[in-house]
């Protein structure tokens, strides 16, 4: 009688293990197998790209003139610098205190 009595116990614990199986090989599947592709999209594609190429033509022109404007100043030797704050490292890196002794 003990055996009859521990049969629904061995099927409930049968049913258990087929169960967990059968979750552990969904999860795996799941894991292994993603819903979106391995290769997606690119989201922040450029609409107009003449546009783009327009604009950056633009920008290295206006840099260029800059560049241009810059050295045209630098060779009339006509610089003005206006120096603020205190030098505390001095010409020679040292301070003011070191060099003078």
């Amino acid at each position: 009688m003990a055996f009859e009595s521990a049969r629904p116990v061995l099927r409930l614990t049968r049913l258990w293990k087929v169960l967990i199986g059968v979750f552990l090989v969904v999860t795996c599947i799941r894991a292994w197998a993603p819903n979106e592709p391995v290769l997606s999209v690119a989201k922040a594609q450029v609409v107009n790209p003449s546009a783009q190429r327009r604009d950056l033509v633009r920008e290295a022109k206006r840099t260029n003139q800059l560049l241009t404007d810059i050295k045209k100043i630098l060779e009339s030797g006509e610089l003005k610098v206006r120096v603020e704050g205190l030098d505390t490292l001095g010409v020679s890196g040292q301070s003011p205190r070191k060099r003078g002794q």
